[in-house]
């Protein structure tokens, strides 16, 4: 994916078609992953960054589309909905699962972030 800057008119535009996306979103049959990732550039789009905040992030998307959509960009009702749904199991994932694949998964995520960077 192309490196944006985040008061660009593209940024914008990427924004806004995940927000329109995610107004499309049903979720009775939305399909759902997640994954460690930098809750500051959920779409990492935006390049390296001097700051960084880890966590899990969630995507959703309609069954018939491409276009993933992090829980942030969806209607509020939608994302409490979400919330609601994913607390009382109904999606096959819970929210913090134990025990993790890594020690620390957080601490392995930013590990492979620095190395990146120090390669470049």
């Amino acid at each position: 994916m192309t490196t944006m800057k985040y008061d660009s008119e593209e940024y914008r535009k990427f924004v806004q078609e995940r927000v329109d996306a995610g107004k499309l979103i049903d979720l009775n049959t939305a399909k759902l992953i997640w994954h460690w990732g930098n809750i500051l550039d959920v779409y990492d789009v935006l390049g390296p960054m001097e700051e960084t905040n880890f966590g899990r992030v969630y995507f959703l998307r309609a069954p018939d589309s491409d276009i993933w959509v992090n829980i942030y960009e969806l209607p509020d009702d939608t994302r409490g909905e979400f919330w609601r749904r994913l607390e009382a199991g109904y999606y096959n994932v819970k929210p913090f699962p134990w025990p993790w694949t890594e020690r620390d998964p957080i601490a392995a995520v930013q590990a492979e972030r620095e190395a990146m960077k120090a390669k470049a």
